[in-house]
């Protein structure tokens, strides 16, 4: 006969030994226990059961588990003792689950206890420190390896770790399950950051790891918010100092500097070591700039950025300027602040006026009626003919001495022997040249002058000619003024009412001499007259540089064909006076032989510096928002380098000979391009607020000037699809190793 024995209440340490036996770390109890006699089997039943789920932070499953539901049969043989006959009995079927239960590793912990979220630093050596834990007891806290990485917009670069940066971290364990870390590292820019910290298992090959983030700002060094020229009068006049012409003698120099916290030092600072330097340039290759002596001043600036303190450094030389010289100032780079943070140094340069008086600054109030350099037109018609004669058909020419005086041009031939020596020195040049009460061109003795091959053909050769006329970029006819001192080439523009469209072809309201000539519909001059027509205005070309660039891409009129057929092309209009030759229009006309705004208003440049978030400036107080100016790389007049570049790189004054950039031959070549990047791209050089980046060998065997690769044109990797120098200087795009 069959004997069940169910067990309804199990003893509690029956359950704990199943528990154990099962392997599982989570406990509990079974409602019943059957065994049956005849199969000598123990089964755990019940219809109904669910596995209990935990929710435990941070822990990953170690193994794989499943769960089932089943059947079991009991069968049981009942003999009739009185006839000796058997028969089957009824089987029982139980219904069954057998569950496999998960065992979980659980996750150390990082967590950052200091700075707090989002604080300022004034010192680029940042320390960082929190508490960690590890409740594992399969994990050893000498497995443990912390990280810290970088987020920047999203992409986490791994700068430090435990194991191989053992010098910027200190890791501590406390108690058996529980310890202390710190990371200390000193950051070469300044801005917001976001670090990550990373905890792991490096011997466990499964996810381990946790990580927390902290963000925080670095703002430390001292900027420039300001430099301006002071006029002295009353009141005294300031105006902005980056290549001002027409500078009287007397004049003094203001700059701002600010920073994020009080420079009680300052004052002591200057007075003991005059950070203003200001040098005489030389007008000729054999003379040496001269330094200007003079004593500076500080007083608190009345109305700093908001949040920000501000002081006013004043240079006052000891005695007056001289005339129609040109002067270079910058800013001591050993300046800093009460941290001894170094101050973010910038130059800038202007020159004095000519000995006659013909203007005051921008002021009508005198009565005066003409502020032009070259002459009041309208109150002596005689002022023309220092430039231009009425019976002399070509001044180039040389002329005979008795034809000239009969035909009223004297003065021609005391210039003219001038202008046949070197055809370069083309008619601003003999007045410009230093000689006469003119301001002298700097760089003009220089070996290399503005790039124009002869010829402009897919065959040219890369001959140098004669350099354009100075008409090309100035207007000598033009009035002077603070915005526009040096006589940069205007042009007008207007706006058109709505019922002219149209009219002789008109499609676009907006017409820019540069692009139409006014002339092509209008007969006569009238249009120029803002009385009549108050809806045109004047507009100078623009050469902005350090101090005032923003380098912002927008849009001009595009008129090729010149038949109104309009269309908008990119361009910065920082830099119009170099984009309105080097763009597409004209290069594909062959009248220039490069394109370099289509590279300008590439959005994919690595050359863009991009303000970030609500930022208003860049770290060094520049408002640059976009590409850099042309004038960080080349030279305006002149340059002993090919393609008139700079042989001093950056913002700071260089007198290492080492250090600065000298090409070599007369063509460009990956000597010289490799030359050329790397006075930026060595790790110190800062310019906008950044240091460019060194090449770092263990990115890249293009890096390592040793290998044959490295010896190779930085355009083959970061000169985009073209490959070419043009490409890789103006809109260098991320290089492949």
């Amino acid at each position: 006969m069959k004997k069940l024995i169910r067990v309804k209440k199990p003893s509690l340490l029956y359950c704990l030994l199943a528990a154990f036996l099962l392997g599982s770390s989570v406990w509990y109890l079974p409602p019943s226990i059957a065994y049956s006699e005849t199969s000598g089997t123990t089964t755990i039943t019940d219809p109904t059961f669910t596995q209990p789920t935990t929710e435990t932070p941070s822990t990953e499953p170690a193994t794989t588990g499943t769960s089932a539901t089943g059947s079991t049969t009991t069968d049981s043989i009942a003999t009739d003792s009185a006839t000796g006959t058997t028969t089957d009995t009824t089987t029982e079927t139980t219904a069954v689950e057998t569950v496999t239960v998960e065992s979980t590793v659980v996750k150390p912990t990082v967590s950052v206890n200091n700075p707090f979220n989002n604080q300022e630093f004034h010192n680029f050596k940042v320390n960082l420190s929190g508490t960690y834990t590890n409740t594992d007891p399969t994990i050893q806290n000498s497995n443990l390896v912390f990280s810290a990485s970088e987020d920047i917009n999203g992409a986490i670069n791994e700068f430090s770790n435990s194991e191989s940066n053992t010098s910027e971290w200190n890791i501590t364990s406390t108690t058996g399950n529980e310890g202390t870390w710190s990371f200390t590292h000193t950051y070469s820019n300044e801005g917001p950051h976001k670090i990550v910290i990373t905890i792991k298992d490096n011997t466990n090959t499964d996810n381990t790891s946790n990580t927390s983030s902290i963000s925080f700002t670095i703002s430390t060094r001292p900027y420039i918010y300001k430099s301006v020229i002071m006029i002295p009068g009353s009141p005294d006049k300031e105006l902005n100092a980056e290549d001002l012409t027409s500078v009287p003698v007397n004049a003094q120099i203001k700059i701002t500097l600010v920073d994020d916290k009080p420079m009680t030092e300052l004052d002591s600072k200057v007075t003991s070591n005059n950070p203003i330097n200001v040098l005489l340039m030389p007008i000729s290759k054999t003379q040496s700039p001269v330094e200007i002596s003079g004593d500076s001043t500080v007083a608190v600036n009345a109305d700093p950025p908001a949040g920000k303190y501000a002081y006013d450094i004043t240079f006052k030389p000891s005695k007056d300027l001289e005339n129609n010289k040109t002067y270079l100032v910058y800013l001591d780079p050993s300046l800093s602040d009460d941290n001894n943070n170094l101050v973010f140094a910038k130059f800038f340069k202007f020159s004095t006026k000519t000995n006659t008086d013909w203007d005051d600054f921008d002021d009508n109030s005198s009565g005066k009626t003409s502020s032009n350099p070259h002459g009041h037109y309208n109150l002596n018609t005689n002022m023309c003919a220092a430039c231009h004669s009425t019976h002399v058909n070509n001044p180039m020419q040389k002329l005979d001495p008795v034809k000239s005086q009969a035909e009223g041009g004297s003065y021609l031939v005391e210039y003219n022997d001038k202008l046949q020596q070197d055809a370069s020195r083309n008619y601003c040049m003999a007045c410009h040249d230093g000689t006469t009460n003119a301001p002298f061109i700097s760089n003009i003795e220089k070996e290399y002058h503005h790039n124009n091959p002869a010829e402009y053909g897919d065959n040219a050769s890369n001959t140098l000619k004669q350099p354009e006329a100075c008409t090309s970029c100035h207007n000598p006819h033009l009035e002077w003024s603070s915005d526009n001192p040096n006589l940069l080439k205007d042009h007008y523009v207007y706006t058109h009412k709505e019922a002219d469209r149209n009219k002789k072809g008109l499609s676009t309201l907006v017409v820019d001499s540069l692009d139409t000539a006014c002339e092509s519909c209008h007969d006569d001059y009238s249009i120029f007259n803002r009385t009549t027509y108050p809806d045109g205005f004047y507009k100078a070309l623009q050469y902005a540089k350090t101090l005032t660039a923003t380098g912002t891409i927008d849009s001009r009129k595009v008129d090729v064909n010149f038949d109104h057929t309009d269309k908008l092309a990119p361009t910065v209009t920082d830099y119009s006076l170099c984009l309105r030759c080097h763009n597409a229009e004209k290069a594909t006309a062959k009248l220039v032989l490069s394109d370099i705004e289509t590279y300008y208003t590439d959005q994919n440049s690595k050359h863009l510096f991009m303000l970030a978030g609500s930022q208003s400036m860049q770290d060094d107080g520049s408002k640059l928002n976009g590409t850099l100016p042309c004038a960080e790389c080349h030279e305006t007049h002149g340059s002993n380098n090919i393609k008139m570049l700079r042989d001093e790189l950056g913002n700071l004054r260089i007198t290492d000979p080492s250090k600065k950039f000298v090409s070599s031959g007369k063509t460009w070549d990956a000597t010289n391009e490799r030359n050329f990047c790397t006075k930026c791209h060595n790790g110190s050089t800062d310019i906008y607020g950044k240091t460019a980046r060194a090449l770092d060998i263990t990115k890249s065997e293009g890096h390592d000037p040793s290998t044959d690769k490295g010896k190779q044109a930085c355009s083959l990797c970061h000169g985009g699809a073209s490959k070419s120098f043009i490409e890789a200087a103006h809109a260098p795009k991320t290089g492949t190793p």
